[in-house]
């Protein structure tokens, strides 16, 4: 560690660095190696499915999550942080497979292969019914806590729009792009950030990326992330919109 940047200068944190590679450096004055993935559930069949979350049953409740799964099948756990989670099945309602799963905290809503968004009760989870009406299908989602409404952004195959998923209803067209595709949507402060390419990269083709973001009322351009780039995720933390 001699001659790294530390974490910071508080108690605290002034034993930690800021940086590693395969070490945990969080614990001040301990170094160790970060623990090894541990194998906590698994399927003979095809797992064939994207995404997963995590949430809260109520104040201080257990940490329940959300696995997309088999064919035709979710996955969940009431304890995620239990010694040995214990999980079970449920069936996507005849929906098609999982792409992508989101939560408000009451709901989880899941976007699926055969169209529409689906969801189940984080107090209850079971087999999924359909949220709004219509077969779009959506492969990203998030939810934005400060206006509570559910944002998602069409598959490639079905378009280029982003929408406002409606309960009961069709879907609100918040900005249709009309062409290229959108990989990568998230929330942060309010704004709904969305990568629009014009292709795909990793296809061999000069695609260009730009991210926009949302703010309720307007769709503004964020950055030009220029030619021969794709963005395929987007990930707000610490203040920070990672791209």
């Amino acid at each position: 560690g001699a001659g790294q940047q530390l974490f910071g200068t508080t108690t605290e944190s002034a034993g930690s660095f800021d940086s590693s590679q395969c070490i945990d450096n969080h614990i001040a004055g301990e170094i160790s190696l970060v623990p090894a993935p541990a194998v906590i559930d698994s399927t003979t069949a095809s797992a064939i499915f994207r995404g997963a979350c995590l949430a809260r049953n109520g104040a201080g409740g257990a940490a329940r999550a959300f696995f997309g799964w088999t064919a035709g099948n979710y996955r969940y756990t009431n304890d995620i942080t239990a010694a040995a989670p214990v999980f079970a099945t449920a069936t996507t309602g005849g929906s098609g497979n999982v792409l992508d799963i989101t939560t408000d905290g009451t709901n989880v809503y899941f976007a699926v292969t055969g169209g529409g968004i689906w969801y189940t009760t984080v107090a209850a989870p079971g087999n999924l019914a359909q949220y709004n009406t219509g077969t779009v299908v959506y492969h990203r989602l998030v939810y934005d806590p400060l206006r509570k409404l559910l944002f998602g952004i069409m598959a490639p195959s079905a378009g280029a729009s982003l929408d406002r998923i409606n309960s009961g209803g069709a879907s609100t067209v918040i900005y249709d792009f009309a062409q290229g595709q959108l990989d990568a949507i998230d929330n942060y402060a309010g704004n709904i950030f969305v990568g629009w390419n014009t292709g795909s990269a990793f296809a061999g083709n000069n695609a260009r990326s730009v991210v926009y973001y949302y703010n309720g009322t307007n769709v503004i351009e964020y950055v030009d992330m220029g030619n021969g780039s794709q963005v395929v995720g987007i990930k707000a933390a610490f203040s920070n919109i990672f791209l």
